[in-house]
């Protein structure tokens, strides 16, 4: 289990969410602040969906 407070930060949080490799479901709410002028965390997230097939956990973002 990861230290809920490093998860605060998008990119940890995201780092954690790539190399969890047990069936999962992230819902990711208020992430939206993150998304502004964030390039980095915007590609992680895309590259996060785009392996979906290989990755057995899986990210939702909501508002």
């Amino acid at each position: 289990m990861a230290d809920t407070r490093m998860l605060r930060d998008p990119e940890p949080l995201l780092q954690h969410i790539a190399s969890n490799n047990g069936p999962s479901i992230y819902v990711l709410c208020d992430f939206h602040p993150y998304l502004e002028n964030e390039p980095t965390v915007i590609r992680y997230l895309k590259d996060i969906a785009l392996d979906h097939e290989s990755l057995a956990a899986k990210a939702v973002a909501g508002y």
